[in-house]
């Protein structure tokens, strides 16, 4: 058997068998062998008698269990609101650290119970204090995204512009997981929207890699820069490009973002939709000003992205959009000649019949017919 003796009478919720073996000399502080005292055994069974009266037999309210859990931080994950009063009431420490490096308030916020929290932070819990796995109360409350709780803790004094363990912010945090209500509250209790988090992201970069609209609106309303570079070097729209979402792309240029300005991994927005073979996003691109020869920091352009990538649909919407069938691109390559390359037959003719100079030679020194006999490819040759 598990349980001893005790344990099981509290479990079970029998006051009067309880009383009876610890007026006999049960411990009424032994763990049994599932790691329960008789105090976890009766609250998590949510018999407040039991918990009052083995606190009047002495029970120690600072003990951990078997779990490394101590009675209040056990109560407050648990949500027992009264179980957590009479603890406290008894002298249970509110900022005691458990052995999982956890303290009542941190439990509280995690399991989302406002009342709790309040009758915590009441009793002079540090509303900045860190966990054993370096989250803040804030971060740990953005995280289970309960509204109610970051007001409560940011009204008691949290700083919603500190770094948690982690390096990172709240704001990027609730970006991240797209909890626009939360956002919206950090925002209003002075959050900086163009700050770095310690992972050199900003919340506009974040919530655009994530793909959440609303909340990049919402940024953008509040006064997030739209050409910001991450400490990634990467702009709001580069990373809107890479992870193909049109709309965001769309929200992002008619909020001013710079449809030619290359990013600090020497990318443009549209190399950048060119090699994610996105054909809606060029289309708005080209539709908003993008410059169709512009090269990138390698050099490459957007026609040269298209061929090396195979996409013949691109490839013909760039080329019917003024691109240069001729221009060559990193280290030399024409788009013919990095389609012969490629092995693109479709390509190729596609580039052929609208007037590519077969006869070319690239940086290289190469013709589109060295590159396509060095491949061995009949066809193209």
């Amino acid at each position: 058997m598990k349980q001893t003796p005790l344990t099981a009478a509290c479990s079970g919720g029998n006051e009067k068998i309880v009383q009876v073996l610890i007026d006999k000399g049960s411990d009424v502080n032994q763990v049994d062998f599932m790691g329960q005292t008789p105090l976890t055994a009766a609250w998590s069974e949510g018999h407040e008698e039991i918990v009052q009266l083995l606190i009047d037999k002495g029970i120690d309210v600072y003990q951990f269990d078997g779990f490394m859990l101590t009675p209040l931080t056990t109560a407050c994950s648990g949500g027992n609101e009264k179980i957590v009063q009479l603890l406290k009431d008894k002298g249970s420490d509110v900022n005691q650290v458990d052995g999982m490096k956890q303290t009542p308030l941190m439990a509280a916020c995690s399991g989302g119970n406002e009342k709790i929290v309040h009758v915590l932070i009441d009793k002079e819990s540090d509303v900045n204090q860190f966990d054993g796995c370096r989250l803040t109360l804030l971060t740990t409350a953005c995280s289970g995204g309960n509204e109610k709780i970051v007001h409560v803790l940011i009204d008691k004094g949290s700083d919603v512009n500190q770094f948690d363990g982690c390096r990172l912010t709240l704001l990027t945090s609730a970006c991240s997981r797209g909890n626009e209500k939360i956002v919206r509250v950090l925002i209003d209790k002075g959050s900086d929207v163009n700050q770095f988090d310690g992972c050199r992201l900003t919340p506009l970069t974040t919530a655009c890699s994530r793909g959440h609209e609303e909340i990049v609106q919402l940024l953008i309303d509040k006064g997030s820069d739209v050409n910001q570079f991450d400490g990634f070097r990467l702009t709001p729209l580069t990373t809107a490009c890479s992870g193909g979402d049109e709309k965001l792309v769309q929200l992002l240029i008619d909020k001013g973002s710079d449809v030619n300005q290359v990013d600090g991994m020497k990318q443009t927005p549209l190399t950048t939709a060119c090699s994610g073979g996105n054909e809606k996003i060029v289309q708005v691109l080209k539709d908003k000003g993008s410059d169709v020869n512009q090269f990138d920091g390698f050099r490459l352009t957007p026609l040269t992205t298209a061929c090396s990538g195979g996409n013949e649909k691109l490839v013909q919407l760039l080329i019917d959009k003024g691109s240069d069938l001729n221009k060559a691109g990193a280290y030399g390559g024409t788009p013919r000649t990095i389609t012969c390359d490629r092995e693109n037959e479709k390509i190729v003719k596609l580039l052929l019949d609208r007037g590519s100079d077969v006869n070319q030679v690239d940086g290289m020194k190469q013709t589109p017919l060295m590159a396509a006999c060095r491949r061995g490819n009949m066809k193209i040759v």
